[in-house]
């Protein structure tokens, strides 16, 4: 199987050496003569720009010229007939809606109505959809205009200035009822928006707007507040259980008083009722309550989701109370019964209460399949864990076929030029409309060493099984040699890198962090002080070398922090050193696998797995002994705790391995 794989990348790469990597002179040439126009364009310098773009019409980037001269002279030089030229020939790329959803944002500021009616295509913009109602009230189109503004003015936040205009005609046509407005309030309050109900007391009446400023104080004093509702008061039953709600989040014991002393008291629904319980017993079970799992059990069938269900099997678990884990899985929906994690868990359960057989009988099912949980089985079994790698079946003439399309042409030149995120935007727009071709495009991408959207594109196909191109391994001096200086596992540093940001180096989250390793700012300028080196800028974050030598030494200080448990290590990377330490067992001795699966964050939970995973298939693909699971999966409790965690301060440069 490897063998053929070489000779099909050979064969690949010998049909097609162009596109595969090495440019020839022309292309070379027009590379540059595509830096110079932009460069002169740039600097203003548009009898320059005009001579070096014009002899690249022929290039198949000249389309992202075209486009930055009529962005950037939007307001002097663009006309009407330039913008539809422009859409007419390149209406297929990504930047046939940039330039349009630019051009109508100038026509709305100029009041050019007509031609931004003639333009608007709807796209979930409310800045844009706001202009297009206030178009067709230019229009006469009154009915149409009112019934979008209504649509628009009905919703949990505050919209766009450029929405004001069209509301103030809403307004004034008296469509702003005391009723509407009650029903923003309740969409403001539940999108967690109480600052935007200020605004909207103007719209009810004057006795009624104390239970506003009431519903405000619960989000800054949900237990005061709740204290003085009586019940029968006008909105006294949404704003008890909005109430409840709120202080859950911050004292659950109370909120959990508060709600079995007084929930009898107002009159909820069956859905109030039902939801309130259900998230009490949730946030217990979060929070490792003793009182968790018996709320969890006491809750009426029909009061159970999914989630709850699933708590329910791992309250018994932390107990270690197998009998009720059998029981907890049993109340299990069929479909989420067959999942991996609860099939283990099964057997897991069976196995502590002597029923191996049966126990052996899921394990080896389970450890057929190539995950956290069927590596886990294995182990259980005695059985080496099943990985193999099933090679995509693309040709090379598909490849070149694929390869040769007029937007996968513009990706190659896209990053050869360094313009990653103009070429993401191309291969989003590509790939969404690919069905058997997606396998093709995902091998495309891993021949041009575009690591994250190989994977990413191969997952939206449902094809898990090229495990070369799922788990490639880029980087590969810089990180063994991170790896040894840091005395670090360089499959568990790989395994880390794939999931965090699967290999994109300009990878940014929504919460800050960047790179390759996804660190945050703080944390890299703190490792950085640690190790006496210059405090890195957040570009600096974006290059591999930065932030493979400061992830790693982020990495090393935690394993230090824990004594190398790669448990806690882990879930610290994830979700921060201090959440972590309040998950620690405080009263009893956890199996590794248990602390794991109780995790109250499921993005946590879900990562930990996946690294621990992740960490036994980059093992085998570097071809090395694989390490059982269960070597990093320690029994934990408090009296284990107290040894794990140490100054990693005081540990000198290479210590022990973890």
């Amino acid at each position: 199987m490897f063998v053929l794989r070489v000779v099909t990348m050979l064969a690949i790469l010998v049909a097609v050496p162009a596109w595969a990597g090495q440019a020839d002179a022309s292309q070379e040439k027009q590379r540059e003569s595509f830096r110079e126009a932009r460069s002169a364009l740039e600097r203003g310098d548009l009898a320059e720009f005009e001579r070096v773009s014009t002899a690249l019409q022929d290039y198949v980037l000249y389309p992202y010229l075209r486009y930055a001269f009529l962005q950037r002279h939007l307001d002097s030089r663009v006309s009407h007939q330039d913008v539809i030229d422009f859409l007419d020939q390149w209406g297929d790329t990504p930047l046939a809606n940039r330039l349009r959803n630019a051009w109508l944002n100038r026509l709305a500021e100029q009041g050019r109505w007509a031609a931004y009616r003639r333009f608007f295509r709807p796209d979930g913009n409310s800045r844009r959809a706001c202009y297009q109602a206030r178009a067709l009230l230019e229009r006469g189109e009154k009915v149409e205009a009112m019934r979008m503004a209504e649509r628009l003015w009905l919703v949990g936040t505050s919209q766009s200035k450029a929405c004001d205009p069209l509301f103030s005609v809403w307004i004034e046509e008296g469509n702003a009822t005391p009723e509407r407005a009650w029903e923003r309030i309740r969409l403001a309050i539940g999108a967690g928006n109480p600052a935007l109900t200020r605004y909207l007391e103007q719209f009810i009446p004057v006795e009624e707007r104390p239970l506003v400023e009431h519903w405000r104080r619960l989000y800054s004093h949900p237990q005061r507040e709740l204290d003085r509702l009586r019940p029968g008061d006008e909105w006294s039953t949404p704003l008890f259980v909005s109430g409840i709600r709120q202080l859950v989040r911050r004292d659950i014991e109370a909120a959990d008083r508060v709600w079995r002393q007084r929930a009898d008291d107002f009159p909820l629904s069956e859905e109030n009722r039902a939801g309130t319980a259900r998230y009490i017993a949730l946030a217990l079970a979060w929070k490792r309550h003793p009182d968790a799992a018996a709320r969890l059990k006491a809750l009426p069938v029909a009061w159970h989701n999914a989630e709850s269900r699933a708590w329910r099997v791992r309250t018994a678990l932390w107990g270690e109370d197998w009998s009720a884990v059998l029981v907890a899985l049993d109340a299990l929906e069929p479909e989420q019964r067959e999942r991996a994690v609860w099939r283990y868990w099964r057997a897991r359960a069976l196995a502590m209460l002597d029923r191996g057989e049966q126990a052996d009988s899921i394990f080896s099912e389970l450890a057929q399949e190539r995950s956290y949980y069927g590596f886990l089985a294995a182990e259980r079994t005695d059985v080496f864990p099943r990985i193999e790698t099933v090679p995509l079946a693309v040709t090379a003439e598909q490849l070149e076929s694929f390869a040769s399309r007029p937007d996968m042409q513009r990706i190659r030149e896209l990053l050869a030029l360094s313009m990653t995120l103009e070429a993401r935007r191309e291969w989003w727009a590509a790939s969404r409309g690919l069905s058997d071709e997606a396998v093709v495009a995902a091998k495309l991408a891993d021949t041009w060493g575009w690591h994250d959207q190989a994977i990413i594109t191969l997952g939206r196909a449902r094809f898990f099984d090229d495990l070369e191109i799922r788990f490639p391994t880029p980087y590969e001096t810089r990180i063994d040699a991170e790896a040894r200086r840091r005395e670090l596992d360089t499959a568990f540093v790989y395994a880390v890198m794939r999931q965090e940001s699967a290999f994109f180096p300009h990878a940014r989250s929504s919460a800050g962090a960047l790179g390759l390793m996804q660190l945050m700012p703080g944390t890299a300028r703190m490792t950085a002080r640690r190790l006496q080196q210059p405090k890195p800028g957040k570009w600096d974050l974006l290059t591999e070398e930065t932030n493979i030598r400061l992830g790693t030494a982020h990495l090393r200080h935690l394993l230090d922090r824990y004594s190398g448990n790669r448990l806690y290590t882990m879930a610290a990377y994830n979700a921060g050193p201090k959440r972590v330490e309040a998950w620690l067992p405080q009263e009893s001795i956890i199996p590794g696998d248990i602390w794991v699966e109780c995790l109250p964050f499921d993005e946590t939970r879900t990562y930990v797995k996946r690294i621990f995973a992740y960490t036994t298939i980059y093992e085998w693909r570097l071809g090395r002994e694989l390490t059982p699971l269960s070597a990093h999966m320690p029994m934990l409790g408090s009296g284990l705790s107290q040894s794990v965690f140490r100054d990693p301060d005081s540990r000198r440069e290479g210590a022990g391995p973890s």
